[in-house]
């Protein structure tokens, strides 16, 4: 998989996971190589888990000083959402 990626980015995490019976919490520090780095813009969250009114709840608290890149809504694949908050980290949010 290394192949698919520049050798200057093979040192990042691309993705860890710390689950629970109720929650699972991903981040990561991968940023596209189209995307110039600015501070906290290569870290990314991932929350899964908990209620769908929970998740929905989180994403709304954030959403207000946030970029929306991908509003709350259900998707063949479940209830999802996306934001990049005040401090430029990027958010998503499924259940």
């Amino acid at each position: 998989m290394t192949d698919m990626f520049p050798e200057s980015i093979h040192h990042l995490v691309a993705n860890s996971t710390i689950a629970s019976v109720n929650l699972k919490l991903s981040a990561s520090d991968f940023l596209r190589t189209s995307e110039k780095l600015v501070q906290s813009n290569n870290l990314s969250l991932y929350i899964d888990g908990g209620s769908a009114e929970d998740i929905k709840n989180a994403y709304n608290r954030l959403m207000k000083d946030a970029q929306v890149t991908d509003p709350f809504a259900e998707h063949p694949f479940g209830l999802f959402g996306a934001l990049q908050g005040k401090f430029g980290v990027f958010g998503s949010f499924m259940q």
